[in-house]
């Protein structure tokens, strides 16, 4: 389960980087997840998807979060919800703490 679940990671971010965010998310970090439900780096990864597939790479700009009833609003709030479950994982987990600002 452990290899598989970090296959899943690595194709993942491949995706991710090829700009296919969505794919990455229901194609590899769902069942990556699954198989590994303590791993924070994948919670922080299906955040980072979340954003971008919304916003450049720095994320959502301050105060510009739409209303839930949007996808991006709604994948915002996601994403800060995938990110407080990395902390939950894993308190010292830099990254989660960075994208949840």
């Amino acid at each position: 389960d452990r290899l598989e679940a970090e296959g899943l990671r690595q194709r993942a971010e491949h995706k991710m980087g090829v700009g296919c965010c969505s794919e990455a998310i229901w194609s590899c970090l769902q069942r990556a997840l699954s198989l590994a439900p303590l791993r924070a780096d994948l919670y922080v990864l299906r955040a980072s998807c979340r954003l971008r597939s919304h916003w450049p790479p720095r994320g959502v700009p301050p105060g510009e979060i739409p209303p839930p009833s949007e996808a991006a609003g709604s994948d915002a709030r996601s994403a800060l919800h995938d990110c407080e479950e990395a902390i939950g994982r894993e308190p010292d987990c830099a990254e989660a703490y960075h994208l949840a600002l």
